[in-house]
């Protein structure tokens, strides 16, 4: 039994190939993790659903992919993409809200930034429908429809 019989295919037996296996777990083990961290989505593709843009004076720690947008205290969407204003007086966020969720946002919706902890650091943004009979569209929440939490160093520069 040489050393070149062991790589000698043997009719009717199965050659083990620890490395290309390894590899494919490797690769299926990625994706699972991939699809497990983009909620769900499959990356690269389109995701759908409507978007929504709001204009905030100043947005603290709000970032794109993780603040959650909800309404009605229920995640509907996420936060896309945040951009100044020209000028720099004030921010531009864009959020995405899911499908076949049942949210109707009316031209008189609101935003406000909320804390999700009690320490604050980590916010979310908190949609209200609105009442009035158009839909929102495509238009932009305007600044004076908007808010944000006070933060706590806000509280305390007040009171020195």
């Amino acid at each position: 039994m040489g050393l070149m019989s062991r790589f000698e295919a043997i009719p009717g037996q199965a050659r083990k190939r620890p490395f290309r296996n390894g590899m494919i777990l490797l690769v299926l083990f990625g994706a699972l993790l991939a699809f497990a961290f983009t909620g769900g989505g499959i990356p690269f593709l389109p995701k759908g659903g409507e978007v929504v843009t709001a204009n905030f004076a100043n947005i603290a720690n709000v970032s794109p992919g993780k603040t959650p947008v909800r309404v009605a205290g229920v995640n509907v969407g996420d936060v896309e993409k945040v951009e100044r204003l020209p000028g720099g007086r004030g921010v531009k966020v864009t959020m995405r809200i899911e499908d076949g969720l049942g949210v109707k946002l009316r031209r008189d919706a609101r935003a406000h930034i909320y804390w999700r902890t009690l320490l604050g650091f980590s916010f979310y943004i908190q949609l209200d429908e609105g009442g009035a009979p158009e839909p929102l569209g495509e238009t932009t929440v305007a600044m004076k429809d908007t808010t944000t939490q006070v933060e706590l160093d806000e509280v305390i520069q007040a009171l020195t």
